[in-house]
């Protein structure tokens, strides 16, 4: 009985490893799915807008970089029809849910964060002193900035690959957005 709840628990973490990787074909279908839910997204109310999808980005220290799971929770929590309504659109993409559609989306943008960072003149490390030396007004953003840092340097090598697979329809996408330098 022991070994068949082992064996259980090693195939559920399995399974759960495996629907967290960053696959070529996940990261395309949410690249393709980014103009449908911005205009989703820019049709609600300002306040769900705000909340769902203008998400800080900079995670605090010790929190995972979750801005699209963090932004998928608050509009479950304030508006369940809107969540289904999203739910629908990301289906069409081949998403499950919008926590899926979320997953994927964290992941590719914590991946181009480590490519954007791995190809600056940044510093690619911020020490906890080189913070002190700075204003006290910029101190708990260059913390959020270095958690941020932290988290790219994890990036596993298949989500860089799905990332470079998708990179130039990414960036188009976030120029058209107005979101990177042009």
């Amino acid at each position: 009985m022991k070994s068949l709840v082992i064996a259980a628990a090693v195939m559920v973490l399995a399974t759960a490893a495996h629907a967290q990787t960053l696959t070529t074909d996940k990261a395309r279908r949410f690249v393709d799915s980014l103009p449908e839910v911005t205009e989703f997204g820019n049709s609600l109310d300002e306040s769900l807008q705000k909340g769902a999808f203008d998400e800080e980005m900079r995670p605090a220290p010790g929190e995972p970089f979750e801005p699209y799971a963090r932004g998928m929770a608050y509009l479950k929590s304030q508006d369940q029809g809107v969540y289904e309504e999203l739910g629908g659109i990301v289906d069409d993409y081949g998403f499950s849910s919008p926590e899926n559609w979320a997953t994927t989306g964290d992941q590719l943008f914590l991946a181009y964060m480590a490519s954007e960072m791995k190809n600056s003149d940044m510093p690619q490390e911020l020490t906890p002193e080189m913070i002190e030396k700075m204003p006290k007004s910029m101190q708990e953003q260059m913390k959020g900035v270095m958690a941020m840092m932290e988290a790219a340097k994890n990036v596993p090598p298949e989500h860089m690959e799905a990332l470079n697979a998708v990179k130039d329809d990414l960036e188009s996408y976030m120029q058209s957005q107005g979101m990177t330098r042009q």
